[in-house]
């Protein structure tokens, strides 16, 4: 079951948010990674810190008060924006700025309801599939372990306008015989008739 390595970069005051959306987030087959929650007391921070970044498939850019005139976030955001990794920025009080800037930042509902936002965010992440290996195989993954016919179809979305290889076709074929959550989905005969072509 492949796992999306997910890096979430945020002001230290606004752990707390930054771990709420990482339990949430890690629902959906994801290992969101939090800064000093994440890090062993012992460790080198600076260091781990670093081997995170280097190992993530994705980083979730949380724009509080304050982001942009931290020197850590803008070193972890260009870190990733470096390694051409798909970003998503939640506007926490903040607009993007920088490189960042020149793409569209997300606005939750505030107070912010975690499980309805980490849906949202679910969404932004899977439409970056065309641009990462990663999130692709991550989305194909995920049939196997998908609990809801919604689910389903949310993942048979994701994949409107790729080209599959024969074996990820092979794999979400698989799910659609092993998980009924998927076999009884309204879209999943649709997109595996659309993948054929």
């Amino acid at each position: 079951m492949p796992i999306l390595k997910l890096f979430i970069s945020h002001v230290s005051m606004h752990k707390s948010i930054a771990t709420n959306f990482a339990r949430e987030l890690e629902k959906y087959n994801l290992q969101p990674f939090v800064a000093h929650e994440d890090i062993e007391p012992t460790a080198m921070w600076q260091e781990e810190i670093v081997r995170f970044l280097l190992a993530t498939d994705c980083m979730l850019i949380l724009l509080h008060q304050g982001y942009s005139s931290s020197i850590w976030c803008n070193q972890e955001v260009g870190f990733a924006l470096g390694r051409e990794i798909p970003h998503v920025s939640i506007r926490l009080g903040e607009d993007p700025s920088g490189f960042i800037g020149k793409w569209q930042a997300y606005t939750p509902t505030i107070p912010i309801n975690y499980p309805v936002e980490a849906s949202k965010i679910i969404k932004l992440i899977r439409d970056q599939a065309s641009k990462s290996e990663s999130i692709r195989s991550w989305i194909i993954g995920s049939f196997s372990t998908s609990s809801s016919f919604s689910e389903t179809n949310n993942l048979c979305d994701a994949l409107r306008g790729l080209i599959l290889t024969a074996s990820e076709l092979e794999q979400i074929k698989s799910s659609y015989v092993e998980n009924s959550q998927v076999r009884g989905a309204n879209n999943i005969v649709n997109i595996l008739d659309e993948l054929k072509h």
